[in-house]
């Protein structure tokens, strides 16, 4: 509460009559509580001073203005404006804003979505240091979560700035616009204060990260779901767009890391990405050469209208064996990464299937499961060792470096089929054609080649040691 002073005089040569003096000060600023102020006589040449009391609002800041009417009963009205500084007493403020260096992505920004943490400086105006200074911090429109919302003080010196920290919140995922916050401040010898404060809320920029990449050979390839040697192969690259704008303009390119991986289409394009989508690209075709090796690298570049670029890079593992048409590598039937007997042993039950339900098995492409295929895998195993001819150039030995033995699980019969030295020479009516070799002390093998149900425990017979082959 103020008390103003006019001072009036009459600088007319005749006296004034009935004056009236009114202050008026704007709404919300102050309220005037002593006017109008009436004085019955102003003499000529006469000076006075008039007063009134205005109740200045607790929150104005800067100024007030008041407006001074005088009026006369035969002269007037007069009327002037005066500007008097507001000067704090007291804890005032002097600024708000919001930190996300530790919890945040330390734009200096408050983003939707965001944790921030609020810094509030006020300033001791008074000649008073205040004790047990407590603040407080709410939100006030909905639009943030309050984590840590109380500070205190044990003693605020007189003329003494401080910045309040520890105030933490949460801006919610639909927030735009603005935050309304509100600071309350009480003191043992003095207070209580109110201070409200608006935050801007600022969007993310397009911000796009890595979520996942495969490759897929359902229309490509074999549809076995592998990338393997000699196939060509669809490449799925899935990202998202981490800000809460668009980017527009989006390009999605790919790169081969792999001299054995080339890049048949390799880009992919977008008008507009939404902020916060994930999107899978569609588009990507690679070849995979025959000598590939266990996985493929590659580069991913996106680039947008505005932001970035961003660079990502993938592997993508190249597993089984190569595609059935690629005859050129052997096929690793049980996909243990090496062709060995077991494919044999993997190969030999699907003698006379349907090759449209095993085509893989059908290596040497004549449309039917048989012998050729198992002698396919015979001939690229990788667990045999073959010795130079004889000098006759009739016979050559191979030699079985894994001993690992297979019996026929059929029957008592084909179990002893095994062990074909063991077993006497038999004709019968469905053998077309016997061939019998014994040289240098070597047992005989029978091939009966219209009874193809014994091949596989042939080659089985074959891993227990030193055989010799006619031609």
């Amino acid at each position: 509460r103020i008390e103003t002073r006019l001072r009036l005089k009459n600088e007319g040569s005749i006296d004034m009559h009935d004056v009236v003096v009114t202050f008026a000060v704007p709404a919300g600023v102050g309220t005037v509580e002593s006017s109008p102020v009436t004085r019955a006589t102003l003499a000529a040449g006469e000076a006075r001073t008039i007063g009134g009391l205005v109740l200045i609002s607790a929150d104005a800041v800067g100024s007030v203005t008041f407006t001074v009417s005088v009026t006369a009963s035969h002269g007037g009205p007069w009327q002037r404006t005066y500007t008097i500084p507001i000067v704090p007493v007291g804890l005032v403020e002097r600024s708000f804003w919001a930190r996300d260096k530790t919890t945040g992505n330390a734009d200096g920004d408050a983003n939707p979505g965001e944790r921030v943490q609020l810094r509030a400086r006020f300033k001791n105006m008074s000649a008073t240091a205040f004790q047990n200074v407590s603040l407080s911090l709410t939100n006030t429109d909905g639009k943030a979560t309050i984590r840590r919302g109380t500070a205190n003080h044990a003693i605020w010196t007189a003329g003494e700035a401080r910045t309040v920290v520890g105030f933490v919140a949460d801006i919610l995922p639909s927030t735009t616009g603005e935050a309304a916050f509100t600071v309350d401040v009480t003191a043992d010898n003095g207070g209580p204060w109110r201070f409200n404060y608006t935050l801007p809320i600022v969007p993310t920029r397009a911000e796009f990260v890595l979520r996942s990449s495969w490759a897929r050979d359902k229309t490509t390839g074999d549809a076995d779901g592998n990338m393997e040697p000699g196939e060509r192969v669809e490449v799925r690259v899935r990202l998202k767009n981490e800000g809460d704008l668009a980017a527009e303009s989006v390009t999605v390119s790919l790169i081969s890391l792999d001299a054995n991986a080339a890049v048949v289409a390799a880009e992919v394009t977008h008008a507009t990405w939404p902020g916060r989508v994930a999107r899978t690209n569609v588009g990507f075709v690679v070849d995979i050469a025959e000598n590939a090796g266990s996985t493929a690298g590659f580069r991913v570049d996106v680039t947008a209208a505005e932001g970035g670029p961003w660079q990502f890079t993938i592997s993508i593992p190249v597993t089984g064996a190569p595609a059935p048409t690629a005859l050129r590598q052997p096929a690793d039937i049980d996909g243990d990464g090496a062709v060995t007997l077991t494919d044999i042993m993997a190969s030999a039950p699907l003698y006379g299937g349907v090759v449209s339900e095993h085509r893989r098995a059908d290596l040497d492409e004549d449309g039917a499961l048989g012998l050729g295929d198992m002698l396919v895998i015979q001939k690229a195993r990788s667990d045999t060792t073959t010795m130079a001819p004889t000098a006759g150039g009739s016979m050559r030995r191979v030699r079985v470096t894994t001993a690992q033995v297979y019996t026929a699980a059929a029957s008592p019969r084909s179990r002893e089929s095994s062990r074909p030295w063991r077993r006497r020479r038999r004709r019968s009516s469905r053998t077309t054609r016997t061939r019998s070799t014994r040289r240098r002390g070597y047992p005989s093998i029978s091939l009966r080649t219209r009874r193809l149900r014994c091949a596989s425990t042939i080659f089985g017979a074959m891993s227990s040691g030193d055989w010799s082959w006619a031609r």
